[in-house]
Formats: C-alpha cells, sequence, structure tokens
C-alpha cells in the first residue's frame, strides 16, 4: 500500500506472514452408513484437502433426528436410534478454521433384525461374550475378538445367535454390524 501526501511519502507491506491462508476442510470422501442394531457406524476417507490445517475432529449429523455426535477418527459410531426409522447423515471435517464441506449417506434404517444366513461383523474393543442362551445371564460359552466375522442363524429380542468359525452362540446384537 503506497500513501503519498505533499510531505510525506509511505509504503507499506506484509515482510513477516507468508500469505498463506488456512480455509476449512473439503468435504470427506466416500461416507457409507452401515446400519446396527440401535445404531449405524459411518466410515468415510479423510477429505482431499484440509485446508491447510489439521483435521482436529469430525462433525456427524443425524436427519430427521438432528442429533449430533463427534469423532477423531474414521469410523465413527451413531447411538441411540430408533430401531425402524430412516436416517441420512452427514459428515463434515473440522480444522481450526472451522467445519467444512458435508458429505451425505444414502438413508439407511437401523434394525431390530439381522438377515439370517447374512454375515455380521463383531466390532467390540477387545472380545465379545458368546452365550447358550439369549441372555446376559446365559451361560458363557467363550470369546471371539473384535474384527470377527460370523454367519447369522437366529434373531431374538435384542440378541443374534452367530455361528464363528470356532465357536456358536448367542450374543448382544448391540456389539455386531452387518459385514459389508
Amino acid at each position: 500500500v503506497t500513501a503519498i501526501s505533499p510531505y510525506i511519502h509511505l509504503t507499506f507491506s506484509n515482510t513477516t506472514g507468508g500469505g498463506t491462508t488456512i480455509t476449512t476442510p473439503t468435504a470427506p470422501a466416500n461416507v457409507v452408513a452401515i446400519p446396527g442394531y440401535t445404531r449405524v457406524k459411518l466410515r468415510w476417507n479423510t477429505p482431499v484437502s484440509n485446508g491447510g490445517s489439521t483435521i482436529t475432529s469430525y462433525l456427524m449429523k443425524a436427519t430427521p433426528s438432528g442429533r449430533t455426535a463427534s469423532s477423531t477418527v474414521s469410523p465413527g459410531m451413531f447411538t441411540g436410534l430408533a430401531n425402524g426409522t430412516p436416517y441420512s447423515f452427514t459428515v463434515q471435517a473440522v480444522n481450526s478454521a472451522g467445519t467444512g464441506a458435508a458429505a451425505t449417506t444414502l438413508t439407511v434404517t437401523p434394525s431390530a433384525t439381522y438377515t439370517v444366513g447374512g454375515q455380521v461383523l463383531v466390532n467390540v474393543s477387545s472380545n465379545l461374550t458368546v452365550r447358550k442362551t439369549a441372555s446376559s445371564s446365559g451361560t458363557r460359552l467363550g470369546t471371539v475378538p473384535n474384527g470377527s466375522v460370523g454367519t447369522v442363524l437366529q434373531n431374538g429380542n435384542g440378541w443374534t445367535r452367530v455361528q464363528f468359525p470356532t465357536l456358536t452362540g448367542w450374543v448382544s446384537s448391540l456389539y455386531i454390524f452387518p459385514n459389508i
């Protein structure tokens, strides 16, 4: 910027800075919603651009409920949903400049049951207990580790009978998802 007067000639310039502008991130890519029992797992790839600043979290929003949740990594979990109610979700990356563009999922419906003959994936922090009957007080048959895949044999009131490669029994439907 140059200012000229009859007495003084001033020139201002930015010699420190670097001119780098930080913006909000672009939308996360390939967002997928995987319905479960009263919950949906959301999976996505990082945005093409982080806007020049580290992504600190991801904001997830459910429609029609308007509820939000956040996660620092993919996948994220949205819990407490009504079985039988269709939902769509948006996912937005957040950095120091703010909340970025939204990516929207297709509509999915949490369900009280899984397809008999379909495959499910165990989603727990360590091991899932397998029981003889569909009850938390049922005899414990053993455990299967997170990431195990099994075949659905039967559904029952928040419990699913699953055949895993090493064990067959009942597991809480809260800790499994369709294996897609």
